[in-house]
């Protein structure tokens, strides 16, 4: 840290000076009260194909020193379709700042792109940047196992206007012309001063567009040539005469004149400088009066440097020496004694320091099918100590990858783009070596996409910051109690029990009571794991009042608009001679002995050769036996699938939010604005009477307004099933009243081939194709056994509770008379272990069995962070 200094004969006004070392002190602590949190996630493969596992592991770090969190202990993981849909949570603990998971890519999830995302709930205070976000392609499952050579993905239709069916927001559409914006370095253009200004090229939908232009004073006169450095992204230096009014042109955009902002009310303008430090140039507006102002520079919130300075009618700079600075984007802020910013900018400081180096030796460059592979890993820190940690490991076969695409590192992921807003497009591009071109677009970037978790004015305290998450250490149940009705009232002092129960026969109770706006909170001392059912009890003077328990549980983490370049899937690396010889190339082996050992029947070791033989109980028939596994269930609904949407899941959220139960045709309609219904008949409407006579639910005109529902989907009449049964109101007296309790899923079908099937055989062969004319879509109601079990009653509320998720174990086969080889394995990830340990030497091994295929060759990646806040990124 820089000390105390005064950087000017001008002399200084001690209550200014006060003010701004109290404002320093602020800063200072800031972190301290109020530390911010990083995660990190750790796939085992860059694509998967539909019915495969994704594995995961999540490292979660104080963002200031990248050290192993110390506060929360519980993740949250999610799964999210692209259309924002949330297909699955994962609530997983957090020990030592680490935690592991799988998502298995059954159905629902089908071929598409999914958004993965990882936060704490003390991450939500700092809003949806704050949080990690991955997009991961999922292919069509291919028609020959292990043929890669023809891979399917839907791509996302656009989806400009967010509704509840479509939460996330993207546009994916070409579009012609251009557009650019501005960013002067500081934050704001200030009169009578030169700045550099880092400009954005787009075109109209916002796709980055490289090109050449030429910047022009106000008079038209040429000032300089420009040129995007990377990504649509550039700099030019504007001169202080250019005028208020200076203008860009730029060749893509033909005659089009792009102004920059008119200079505002600023008065100092603030300029950085690499030689050799880092030079902080300050100058200000020749009609402004002096005064004391500071510099600070911040890296994730932790002070690096102070220093005071008074602003003549010369600039003043600064020097800072690199090694001041922290390790990844710094927050460099120019300040004045009453506490306010008054320029702004970000660099970029590159480190080893925290760098793990790991070297790999393989028994073989390459291996037959079912081989033993053994490797020896050791690990290393910048100084060249051995370095004993937990790391993750994943290793797949060379020739099974999807795609040419690479994972983020950890290091890029944690040094820059999660400090910063917005998609960043390939960040290693900036870090593959350190000429000139590439750092000046990484500084380019950083004026353009800088990104503050806190406004300087909320770090010294000139401004409150608003706490709306707690801190996690524990799972916590916690929301409001609401009187019976819409108004939203609380019910205070109210006593409200608790009482969970897990299938195991565990439970689990308390009670509080609520205070003046009805808030409660349940903080449990117990890890429970998995789902229990919770009954909350309200009592008011020891009698059961009708109550509504919201739940806070819903973290508003709204789904992050998605980048088309996202979608941008490269090719696999060539399978040519060459790559392969130098892949092989790179490959250190070692002499290493087979030492597994090996079971067979008769060696006394308790182990038979032969098959399994399994005896089940006998399944009786019945209602759950039937029902609910008629014609495949809900599975065989959510194959056929255009849309689903989890009934279940958005019920409790609408309990969750204090909000009554409706009719799932309400629900559905609410859910999708495609879907309608009416709850009476209009007989004169001839098209839909005629729909309902080619289907045999009513007959003649004769019938009541009140006895019939009407459906419909985009204007088409809908076939109704319950069940994957038939939904007939008038032949078989079928009550259209169900409510969204009751519901697990909807399915939707359009195409009638996908429906039809589903149909009774006699109805299909007596309609035939009388259907046509009515192009029907198909609504597929799926509902919950257990549904009873959640309904209220006075005073009592019941509800999910989803404690701890317990991780499941990566199965790896046993070749050595254990498991019997077999030519459909195909794993793509040969090995995944979340906790390597290293020991006190820096090594570790692991040892494990190829797949099917022939000549193997392995890639491996590794990542890790130490409790020093030491990183490794390894990748093979």
């Amino acid at each position: 840290m820089g000390l105390f200094s005064s950087s000017s004969s001008v002399a200084q006004n001690k209550a200014e000076f006060s003010r701004l070392v109290k404002f320093y002190s602020n800063i200072k602590n800031f972190d301290y009260n109020y530390p911010r949190e990083k995660v990190y996630l750790h796939l085992d493969n860059y694509a998967y194909i539909e019915g495969e596992t994704m594995w995961f592991k999540a490292y979660v770090m104080r963002a200031s020193s990248l050290e192993p969190t110390t506060l929360s202990r519980v993740l949250y993981v999610e799964l999210l379709d692209a259309s924002g849909e949330l297909v699955e949570r994962k609530v997983l603990r957090v020990d030592n700042g680490q935690a592991n998971g799988e998502f298995k890519l059954d159905l629902p999830v089908k071929n598409g792109y999914y958004e993965v995302r990882a936060y704490t709930r003390e991450m939500i205070n700092w809003g949806e940047d704050a949080c990690f976000s991955r997009v991961v392609p999922v292919f069509r499952e291919p028609q020959e196992a292990g043929d890669y050579s023809k891979l399917e993905i839907t791509r996302p239709q656009d989806a400009t206007d967010l509704s509840p069916s479509h939460p996330r927001k993207y546009d994916f559409s070409k579009s012609g012309g251009c557009k650019v914006e501005f960013y002067p370095e500081g934050g704001n253009r200030v009169a009578g001063v030169a700045q550099m200004v880092a400009f954005r090229m787009t075109d109209r939908k916002g796709v980055p567009m490289e090109g050449k232009g030429k910047l022009y004073a106000e008079n038209g006169t040429p000032i300089a040539d420009v040129a995007t450095l990377h990504e649509g992204i550039g700099t030019f230096l504007l001169p202080a005469d250019a005028g208020s009014k200076p203008y860009l042109q730029m060749e893509n955009g033909g005659k089009e004149q792009f102004f920059l902002p008119q200079p505002g009310t600023g008065e100092y303008a603030m300029t950085i400088q690499r030689a050799e430090g880092l030079d902080i140039i300050v100058q200000r507006r020749q009609d402004v009066q002096p005064h004391l102002l500071a510099v600070v520079v911040t890296c994730r919130d932790q002070v690096c440097y102070f220093d005071t300075l008074t602003v003549g009618a010369e600039p003043v700079a600064l020097e800072i020496d690199y090694a001041q600075l922290g390790d990844g984007v710094n927050r460099v802020e120019l300040f004045d004694y009453r506490g306010h910013s008054l320029a702004s900018r970000f660099v970029f400081h590159r480190s080893d320091a925290r760098k793990v180096n790991m070297e790999v030796k393989q028994n073989a460059k390459v291996y037959d099918p079912f081989s033993p592979v053994a490797l020896e890993m050791k690990l290393k820190d910048a100084s060249g100590k051995p370095v004993e940690t937990t790391f993750s490991l994943a290793v797949r076969e060379n020739n099974s990858n999807l795609v040419g695409n690479p994972e983020e590192d950890i290091c890029t992921d944690l040094l820059l783009s999660s400090e910063l807003k917005g998609y960043i497009h390939n960040p290693q591009y900036y870090f593959e070596n350190e000429d000139p071109e590439r750092v000046q677009a990484l500084d380019a970037l950083l004026m353009v996409q800088g990104w503050t978790a806190n406004s300087l004015e909320v770090q010294n305290g000139l401004e409150s910051f608003n706490l709306k998450q707690p801190v996690e250490d524990q799972l916590i149940i916690n929301g409001r109690v609401l009187k019976d009705n819409d108004k939203e009232q609380a019910r205070a002092g109210a006593k409200l029990s608790l009482n969970m129960f897990a299938k195991d026969g565990s439970v689990l109770k308390s009670e509080c009571i609520t205070d003046s706006v009805g808030r409660f909170a349940f903080a449990s001392s117990v890890d429970y794991m998995g789902d229990w059912v919770a009954q909350f009890s309200t009592k008011v003077d020891d009698k059961l009042k009708w109550s509504r328990v919201a739940l806070d549980r819903w973290f508003g983490v709204n789904p992050r608009t998605f980048d088309s370049r996202e979608f941008d899937l490269k090719p696999t690396e060539g399978d040519d001679d060459a790559n392969v010889i130098a892949m092989q190339n790179a490959v250190n082996t070692f002499a290493w002995k087979d030492t597994i050992p090996v079971y067979s029947s008769g060696g006394g070791n308790g182990f038979d050769d032969g098959v399994a033989v399994v005896k089940a109980k006998k399944r009786y028939k019945g209602l759950r036996g039937d029902r609910y596994s008629y014609k495949g269930g809900e599975k065989a609904g959510m194959e056929h699938a255009d849309i689903y949407y989890n009934i279940e899941a958005q019920v409790e959220r609408a309990k969750d939010e204090g909000k009554s139960v409706n009719l799932i045709w309400d629900v559905l309609a609410e859910k999708d604005r495609k879907f309608d219904y009416m709850t009476d008949l209009d007989t004169n409407d001839k098209h839909y009477m005629g729909f309902l006579s080619s289907i045999g639910d009513t007959v003649g005109t004769g019938i009541s307004n009140l006895e019939t529902y009407t459906f419909r989907y985009s204007g088409h009449p809908c076939m109704i099933f319950i069940d994957n049964e038939l939904f007939m109101q008038r032949k078989k007296g079928d009550t259209p009243i169900i409510f969204a309790d009751e519901v697990k899923s909807v399915v939707i079908m359009k195409d009638r081939e996908d429906w039809d099937r589903f149909s009774p055989e006699i109805y299909s062969a007596r309609v035939g194709d009388d259907l046509s004319n009515y192009n029907p879509i198909g609504v597929f109601i799926y509902t919950r056994p257990d549904f009873k079990y959640f309904r209220s009653k006075k005073g009592v509320e019941k509800r999910s509770i989803h404690g701890y998720v317990q991780p499941k174990l990566f199965y790896s086969p046993s070749y050595h008379g254990i498991d019997k080889p077999v030519e459909t394995d195909l794993r793509r990830t040969l090995y995944w272990n979340p906790n390597v340990q290293s020991d006190a030497s820096g090594k570790a091994t692991a040892v494990f069995f190829s797949n099917a295929n022939r000549s193997q060759t392995l890639r491996i990646s590794a990542r890790g962070v130490t409790q020093g806040g030491g990183i490794l990124n390894f990748e093979q």
